[in-house]
């Protein structure tokens, strides 16, 4: 299927790329004087009556858009005689180009964006409401971006109507609406304009875009030069080829149909042909929905007949419009539904695509406005401009596929421990968070209201918030996780002798890593690089990640008989490579004085690194702790994208969900527990270790918060108390039910992939979860519009353990365990559903906004 997006900006070229030359219907002059344009990143929208006899008394003619408030956050579009609001198309020229530019206005205290957008209006099905929410706006709700003689706002066509607004107790006012074309049975085109309102076109007139002052949200860093007219009043549309910038129809010649070059030729030329014979006549002025239908049917092409180019971008574009909606009813189903009208899709904030749209510094949630109206939807950007700082909006819904492809994008470009926490540190730090140094007194730093982060061994994350109305005792409502995951990491010396011309690498299997599916998969090297300044004498730890495939395990052929059948020898037979002879240079080589560390590892590798880190002296690397990973993106599959394909997605996606709802959550000012995400190290190999979840770090935070907070009143009672109203919501992947295997599972215990969080159970104590710990995440799945599954191993399997046990002995605090579901686990690669990530951070949002609430309906 052509996709609506693409369709229009291919019928732009195919109507504008010729006109200088082209005939045009007689009854139009031919050689009209268009009227002057200029050039402004600013402008204001100027009202256009394209039939003056459906205009109002007094007359909107050439009146300016404004907004109409209808709560925070929320405006609808208007006009006013003069002094309306200024615009600005934000987003890159090729955004532009291909239709997915926005249009922006800055406002309220301080400056935020307010994007364009288009919402579907629920009494008529061929209406849309002009917004200007916070947020982004709808992408191709812009200016014509092909060099058409006349610039105006897309898409056609705009109505203007006199209406009573209930937010002003019936008060009227002149408001814009987009009213879709459609054609009858009859193949007659139909404008829809609704009796009593005037269609109109929205006119650019240029306009300096205003400074922006301290303290504002907004960016114009992607503000785009417009065209643009001086002073639309003045120009005269009677002496130019149409009379109203509404009227104009082109009909190109069929010898022009050679002078098309559409996306460099990429498209057949029976396609060019139809688009110059038949879009400018029927197609033009049609929905985007219905030109893609009308086109497929009048030139009996097949989506199969454009080239690989078209049909590429065809499908992104399927996988930009796909949303999943999610029913807020208790134990609704999730389904994954094709969207064509970007109107679908207006209220959202959003940050990125399934397949990858560049997020603008505008197209984010730039401050929270407290108090949005029912409904309106928000999400956590992780592509910030690093010198912005964005506040999330206190929102009552997250819609789960917006969270598809910034999660994919934090897989690759994390692929470490040490790269996840310092991504987590950043990211808290653009939002406000403040870091505690476990090595300095915490008194008088923790504050009701803070938002903090302490880390150890920078393989370790605790971030948490303290309720405004913070009060001694108060609990803390605590998500934990781990962040590591299965790898093989670099022996202490891993220089091996070089064997058949091949230079290997000694690595040691992390958790069980060095399987059989990690045998020729394309492997990376990454992780941290102790440096030593040798002048200062002051050592700092850097970060590395060599990101192309280095390493490969290779397998035996079978031609050589039963050598990869049963178990191979770890030590032996799983021995990475990762060049040949004559890339190591001289195997005698050394790098540095006798007894150096870079002495202990392949010489080409240390120069790699160094390389990287732009280190002079190789000797100043003291030591190093570096992992494989696979360095395979991680992308969505299936046939409409239902999938995740990844590495480290155990336990990363619970992670990344975890404080990605922290990040979400309400500032609540009535509230008054600690909301809490702690992610720990070595889960995968016992936790034992002093930044593993056994290691004293959460309870020792805890503890020193509670004691940061109640200096007077600190002491083994008060922390009892705290304890005794917390809960620990301990969260790790599951199993999704295997096809190939069911018989291996239970019937009644069969996660699904993009339904939601599996509630997980184990009658031997590997898991926290009882009678009462389900009932409250119920709860919280009842009141976050979340569905819960439940998950348990059959009694002659073995059960997997989590960290949830270890903490809430340690803590005495009520718990359970739950996570979200995945195929392949313990694999190099995995899958999990591309609606999971954005479920689980609507349900642990939903915990930690929702968790006094449930903890005071049980006692």
């Amino acid at each position: 299927m052509l996709t609506s997006t693409f369709l229009l900006s291919l019928l732009g070229l195919a109507a504008a790329s010729p006109l200088a030359r082209s005939y045009v219907e007689p009854h139009i002059v031919v050689n009209p004087r268009y009227p002057a344009r200029s050039t402004s990143k600013g402008f204001k929208l100027v009202v256009n009556v394209t039939d003056h006899s459906k205009d109002f008394d007094p007359p909107i003619h050439n009146y300016e858009v404004t907004s109409i408030h209808t709560g925070a956050g929320l405006n609808l579009v208007g006009v006013i005689k003069k002094d309306g609001r200024i615009f600005y198309q934000n987003g890159t020229k090729n955004e532009r180009q291909n239709g997915e530019a926005t249009v922006i206005t800055d406002g309220g205290t301080p400056l935020t964006p307010s994007g364009l957008a288009l919402e579907k209006n629920k009494k008529s099905k061929n209406l849309y409401d002009t917004t200007l929410n916070f947020g982004p706006g709808t992408p191709g709700v812009q200016l014509n971006a092909i060099d058409d003689p006349y610039t105006y706002m897309l898409p056609e066509t705009f109505v203007a109507c006199n209406e009573s607004l209930a937010y002003y107790q019936g008060k009227h006012f002149i408001v814009i609406k987009q009213a879709r074309l459609t054609i009858d049975k009859n193949n007659k085109i139909q404008r829809n304009i609704p009796k009593g309102c005037a269609p109109i076109r929205l006119v650019p007139e240029c306009t300096e875009l205003e400074e922006l002052p301290k303290g504002s949200y907004s960016s114009h860093k992607y503000a785009l030069e417009s065209k643009c007219y001086k002073d639309v009043s003045k120009i005269k549309w009677e002496k130019s080829a149409d009379k109203r910038p509404g009227d104009f129809r082109y009909k190109l010649r069929a010898r022009h149909r050679s002078r098309l070059s559409i996306f460099n030729s990429s498209i057949s030329s029976a396609f060019v042909a139809c688009a110059v014979d038949l879009l400018p006549d029927k197609l033009l002025i049609a929905p985007s929905s219905l030109r893609t239908a009308l086109f497929f049917k009048m030139t009996k092409l097949t989506p199969g007949m454009l080239s690989a180019r078209a049909s590429t971008l065809s499908l992104r574009q399927q996988a930009l419009s796909s949303s999943a909606t999610l029913n807020n009813n208790n134990n609704a189903s999730a389904s994954t539904q094709l969207n064509n009208e970007p109107s679908q899709r207006s209220k959202n904030f959003i940050l990125a695509d399934m397949e990858g749209r560049d997020t603008r510094d505008n197209r984010v949630c730039a401050s929270c406005i407290a108090q949005l109206a029912p409904g309106e939807v928000g999400q956590v950007n992780w592509h910030l401009a690093e010198d912005q700082v964005c506040r999330l909006c206190q929102v009552a819904e997250i819609q789960p596929e917006a969270f598809t492809k910034p999660f994919c994008d934090f897989l690759q470009e994390n692929p470490t421990i040490f790269h996840t926490v310092d991504y987590f540190k950043d990211k808290l730090k653009q939002l406000g968070f403040k870091e505690l140094s476990p090595r300095d007194s915490w008194a008088g730093k923790v504050q009701p209201g803070g938002k903090y982060w302490v880390t150890r061994n920078g393989s370790s994350l605790i971030a948490f918030t303290v309720g405004k109305a913070y009060q001694p005792g108060n609990g803390v409502a605590m998500i934990g996780g781990h962040i590591d995951a299965l790898t093989a990491k670099l022996k202490p010396v891993s220089t091996k002798a070089v064997k058949a011309g091949y230079v290997q690498l000694g690595v040691a299997p992390y958790a069980g890593a060095l399987n059989q599916t990690w045998w020729d998969r394309d492997l990376s090297i990454g992780g941290r690089v102790i440096v030593r300044d040798e002048e200062t004498g002051k050592t700092t730890t850097r970060l590395v990640k060599l990101d192309w495939p280095i390493a490969r395990v290779p397998t035996l052929a079978p031609h050589f008989g039963v050598g990869m059948m049963g178990q191979n020898n770890a030590e032996t037979q799983a021995v990475p490579i990762i060049g040949l002879e004559s890339s190591q240079h001289a195997s005698s080589k050394t790098l540095g004085p006798a007894g150096s560390f870079v002495n202990t590892q392949p010489p080409r590798l240390v120069e790699l690194i160094a390389k990287q880190l732009k280190i002079q002296s190789y000797s100043s690397i003291v030591n190093w702790e570096l992992e494989l990973y696979d360095s395979q993106p991680a992308q969505t599959g299936g046939m409409d994208r239902e999938f995740i394909f990844a590495g480290r997605i155990d336990d990363k996606l619970c992670s990344w969900a975890a404080l990605t709802g922290l990040l979400a959550a309400s500032d609540n000012s009535d509230e008054g527990s600690i909301k809490l995400v702690a992610l720990f190290d070595d889960e995968e190999i016992g936790s034992l270790l002093r930044q593993g979840a056994r290691g004293n770090f959460l309870p020792n935070v805890v503890e020193r918060t509670v004691e940061a907070l109640n200096p007077d009143t600190y002491g083994p009672s008060l922390i009892g108390q705290t304890y005794a109203k917390s809960f620990l919501l301990s969260a790790d992947v599951t199993h999704a039910g295997n096809p190939n295997f069911l018989e291996k599972y239970l019937s009644e215990h069969v996660p699904e992939l993009n339904v939601g969080i599996v509630i997980c159970g184990d009658s031997n104590g590997h898991m926290t979860t009882d009678a009462v710990s389900t009932s409250i995440l119920q709860r919280v799945g009842q009141l976050a519009g979340c569905r819960t599954q439940t998950f348990q191993i059959r009694n002659d399997s073995r059960s997997g353990g989590t960290i949830g046990p270890a903490l809430s002995s340690m803590m005495g605090v009520r718990a359970a365990d739950a996570g979200l579901p995945q195929l392949s686990m313990h694999s190099v690669r995995a899958t999990t559903g591309s609606l999971d990530p954005g479920l689980g951070v609507k349900f642990f949002k939903g915990f930690l906004d929702n968790w006094e609430k449930v903890d005071a309906e049980w006692h």
